[in-house]
């Protein structure tokens, strides 16, 4: 483990700590007014309660954890106490983070499946948790669960079983999504242009039309008199994920 790993953790500068106030000091001068107005200004009033943010940098802490991955808890925490006071306020700061790292609450059940126990609601069971690192209650070994999944792949997952479910939105009577090749796309349609028979010099009639091609079926369409009316998609474009979103395929 790192020896400067406190000074990575604890030591980063804050977001906007760059920003100066020399511009905003002289502003404009304090002045208390009528005498039941307050004889002290705050900090916030003059300079803005927006401004540098509490700022931490937790990925070597991350970063330790899982390569710590087949060493035993008591080992691992003892070579991090060794860099960290921990008697001090940030050092029980940032055993909380590491908590969220590398679970430790966890014992088996009456059926022999390991569960996690969580400080709201019933234990889970590790298989479906959302723990990527734990330490074995049987050995205390630190491990990675198996069957940790991210949280962009689960959302991927299941916004890919929605989708293969439906291949077709209708959104107006002009608009619609389809899905092709795992992609889902806008098109929008419009009326086939119209033809007409026209007579030919043998007294046959023959149709004659202008037709136009269909960007989903890719086949040339056109209206016929005393038909059904057909219709076509004119444009295709790639659907927005805000059309997405209303379609609740994301």
């Amino acid at each position: 483990m790192r020896s400067d790993l406190t000074k990575l953790l604890c030591e980063h500068e804050r977001s906007r700590s760059s920003d100066g106030y020399h511009l905003v000091r002289r502003k404009k001068a304090f002045n208390p007014g009528p005498q039941d107005s307050p004889s002290r200004e705050g900090m916030t009033h003059r300079y803005g309660s927006n401004a540098k943010s509490f700022g931490e940098f937790l990925s070597p802490l991350k970063g330790q954890v899982r390569k710590a991955v087949g060493r035993r808890w008591d080992s691992f925490y003892s070579d991090l106490c060794s860099n960290f006071d921990m008697r001090t306020v940030t050092a029980q700061h940032i055993l909380q983070h590491l908590y969220q790292y590398c679970e430790k609450d966890l014992f088996i059940d009456e059926n022999g499946v390991m569960c996690v126990k969580r400080s709201y609601g019933p234990a889970e069971p590790l298989r479906g948790s959302s723990v990527e690192i734990y330490v074995d209650p049987r050995d205390g070994i630190i491990k990675r669960n198996k069957w940790y999944r991210s949280y962009r792949t689960r959302r991927t997952a299941a916004a890919t079983a929605r989708a293969a479910v439906r291949t077709e939105v209708e959104i107006d009577a002009d608009q619609v999504l389809r899905l092709i090749d795992g992609l889902w796309f806008h098109f929008v349609r419009a009326d086939a242009p119209a033809g007409e028979w026209v007579e030919c010099s043998t007294g046959k009639k023959r149709f004659h039309a202008s037709p136009v091609r269909d960007l989903f079926t890719g086949q040339l369409v056109a209206n016929e008199p005393c038909k059904p009316a057909k219709r076509y998609h004119a444009e295709k474009r790639s659907a927005s994920r805000r059309m997405l979103q209303r379609a609740g395929l994301v």
